[in-house]
């Protein structure tokens, strides 16, 4: 299964695990705008690919604040703005053989209206 749901992205967003990356892939004019889920770093969909392939472990750490995520072991989870960006990335990264992938499909969209809904 591709797709993550909102209640394991709220998990995600509190923990403290290295190993898991919230990506959310809109242009960082949408996230002013908007806002962002705790814990996820931006990397719009445009530069995701290059980000992945191209960057050194250095560079990515420089660039977005977090160790570049492992190929076998990391679990990424892309975010957007209502779930199209977000299965595209999934199917960049896929294509360049990470194993460990996911859609939040609501997207920013249900996370703000859930997260202002429910107390955390």
């Amino acid at each position: 299964m591709d797709e993550i749901n909102f209640e394991e992205v709220r998990r995600l967003s509190t923990e403290c695990d290295a190993s898991n990356y919230i990506i959310d892939v809109r242009e960082p004019s949408e996230l002013e705008k908007t806002g962002i889920i705790p814990k996820s770093i931006n990397i719009s969909l445009c530069e995701l690919q290059q980000a992945l392939e191209k960057l050194s472990e250095q560079e990515f750490l420089d660039r977005y604040g977090r160790n570049k995520p492992d190929k076998q072991s990391s679990t990424i989870i892309y975010s957007c703005l209502s779930g199209r960006r977000s299965k595209q990335a999934l199917e960049i990264t896929k294509q360049l053989g990470y194993q460990n992938v996911k859609s939040f499909s609501g997207g920013w969209s249900e996370w703000e209206k859930k997260s202002t809904a429910e107390p955390q």
